[in-house]
């Protein structure tokens, strides 16, 4: 890639080498679901073993079955998985699986 690449400065990276292609003039479309990059999520999906893992939200979602409506979240300790927006919570979720405002009765 020698002669091919640019070097751009980011707010939060500095300089980096880049290839032209992934580069644009325009900013990039709102993520789904409100997220922004580098925002702190948490797994509240069906996959049991990652419930309640923090996360930092690195872009849209690159799986096909996700594109559109998810975002790629990289997890402590694991692998980046795109994640349906209805599968992320951006507060730690509560014991039992219970949510914040919702209506419960004593048993």
């Amino acid at each position: 890639y020698v002669g091919q690449r640019l070097l751009a400065r980011f707010p939060d990276a500095g300089l980096v080498s880049v290839l032209p292609g992934n580069l644009s003039r325009e900013p990039a479309l709102p993520l789904p679901g409100g997220f922004t990059v580098g925002e702190t999520v948490y797994y509240i999906g069906p996959t049991k073993s990652l419930i309640g893992v923090e996360g930092e939200v690195i872009g849209p979602g690159t799986h096909s079955d996700i594109f559109g409506k998810g975002v790629d979240v990289a997890f402590k300790n694991s692998e980046l998985f795109s994640c349906l927006c209805e599968h992320l919570s951006r507060e730690p979720p509560l014991p039992g699986g219970f949510k914040a405002g919702e209506t419960v009765y004593y048993a």
